[in-house]
C-alpha cells in the first residue's frame, strides 16, 4: 500500500514538473521572440493558455499577467497542481509554480 502511494505521488510529481517545464520553455521562448515579433499581449496570453491545454495543465486567465511589450515585455505564469492520493482522490499536497518571464535580448 505504501509503494502504491508513494509510486503515485512520485509519478503525479514528475509529470506536472515535467508539463511546467515544457510550459516555461514555451512561454520563455515566446517572450523573448516578442522582441522581433511585436506581438500583442493577447496574442502572447492565447498562445500560452493553447500550450498549457495541450500539456494539460488547467491554465485560467487571470493567471496569466502580462505587461510591457517588446523589450520591456513581462509575462508571470501562476498556477498549482494537486497530489492526490490514488483510489479515495484525495488531496494530499498541492505544487505551486510560479513563473516570472522577461524578455532575453541575445546579440548577433
Amino acid at each position: 500500500m505504501v509503494f502504491l502511494l508513494f509510486s503515485s505521488l512520485a509519478w503525479q510529481w514528475i509529470t506536472y514538473s515535467s508539463a511546467d517545464k515544457q510550459l516555461t520553455e514555451y512561454a520563455q521562448g515566446l517572450v523573448s521572440r516578442s522582441t522581433y515579433d511585436r506581438k500583442g499581449t493577447r496574442e502572447i496570453r492565447l498562445l500560452i493558455q493553447g500550450k498549457a491545454e495541450q500539456l494539460w495543465i488547467p491554465l485560467q486567465p487571470d493567471q496569466v499577467l502580462i505587461s510591457g511589450q517588446g523589450e520591456n515585455l513581462h509575462v508571470d505564469i501562476i498556477y498549482d497542481e494537486a497530489l492526490k492520493t490514488p483510489v479515495i482522490n484525495h488531496e494530499l499536497y498541492r505544487v505551486e509554480f510560479i513563473h516570472n518571464l522577461t524578455a532575453k535580448v541575445e546579440p548577433y
